[in-house]
Parts: structure tokens; C-alpha cells; sequence
């Protein structure tokens, strides 16, 4: 993998964990209900409300899809990315990068229940609301986590197909 690759993949794992911490504390939505209520909803402040209003379940899905499961697999994809820039054998890449792929699947799963919630509340005649960046971030962390993930598979299965090439010679 070339440098400058590495830089890129590097800079681009950096900023989706860096869009990821700004999603868990800025607000995603507002919610007017008529004219007499408004609130600012943020990851930890709908799973901490979550948990003071008995809702257990619900809070804790919270935190594993939208918190634990996204940090884990950036410092999952970090190991892996830190493997490739130290040129290490793709043996000891390759369990890092499988699991990364099978946690993937489920990040886009908070921007999936943000969409349903927010159309839900927006087909309610009382209500109104509006976005703001805390769900932005949370997609595009998600996003740019996926496209780093994908390139650094990339990249790794070339190398591991290069390293089999010598090895057959």
C-alpha cells in the first residue's frame, strides 16, 4: 500500500471517529409539539431520558447501536489500518478486518431508526421537526467509516494477493 494511501485511509478513519464523538453530544433533532413545547434530542440525551423514563431496553439499544457498536468498529478498522501501516503480515489483519465487516452492518442501523422516528413524528399533525447536524455527523461518520473500511479491504487483499503470488514463485 502506498504512503500516500495510508495517509488517506488515516485521515479518513480519523475524521469518521472524530464525526462520531460530535454525534453522540450534538443535538440530531428539535421537536416542536403545537406552540407550547420544544426540545433538542442528542444521542446521549434521548438514551439518557430513555432510561429515566423506565424505557431500559430501548436506552440500551441506544448505546450498543449508535454508541458501541460504531466506536468499536473504528478502533477495530484502527488495529487494522495500524497493521497495514506497519506493513505487518495480513495474518494479523485479517481478524480485525472480519470483524469490522460483520459490525458494519450494523451502524447504519441508528440512522435507519433516526429516519423512522423523525418520520413518524413529522406525520403527526401537532408536531414539527427539524434536523440538526448531530444526525449529519452520525451519517457521515458512518458513510466515511464504510468507505474506509471498504478501501483498506481493498488495498489489504491486494497485498495478500501479491503476497501469495511470491510465495508461489
Amino acid at each position: 500500500m502506498s504512503r500516500t494511501r495510508k495517509l488517506i485511509l488515516g485521515i479518513g478513519l480519523l475524521g469518521s471517529t472524530l464525526l462520531l464523538l460530535l454525534s453522540w453530544y450534538l443535538p440530531l433533532m428539535s421537536i416542536r409539539t403545537a406552540v407550547i413545547f420544544f426540545d433538542e434530542v442528542s444521542i446521549l440525551g434521548a438514551m439518557a431520558v430513555l432510561y429515566q423514563d423506565g424505557f431500559t431496553f430501548l436506552a440500551v439499544l441506544v448505546l450498543v447501536f449508535a454508541i458501541i457498536f460504531p466506536a468499536l468498529k473504528l478502533f477495530v478498522m484502527g488495529i487494522a489500518w495500524r497493521g497495514a501501516t506497519r506493513d505487518q503480515s495480513l495474518d494479523a489483519v485479517s481478524g480485525p478486518l472480519s470483524l469490522f465487516d460483520r459490525l458494519g452492518k450494523w451502524s447504519m442501523l441508528d440512522v435507519f431508526i433516526a429516519a423512522v422516528v423523525v418520520v413518524g413524528i413529522q406525520s403527526s399533525l401537532i408536531s414539527d421537526v427539524a434536523i440538526h447536524p448531530g444526525l449529519y455527523c452520525f451519517a457521515a461518520s458512518v458513510l466515511l467509516s464504510m468507505l474506509v473500511s471498504g478501501d483498506l479491504r481493498q488495498q489489504l487483499s491486494k497485498a495478500e494477493k501479491s503476497q501469495t503470488e511470491v510465495i508461489a514463485k
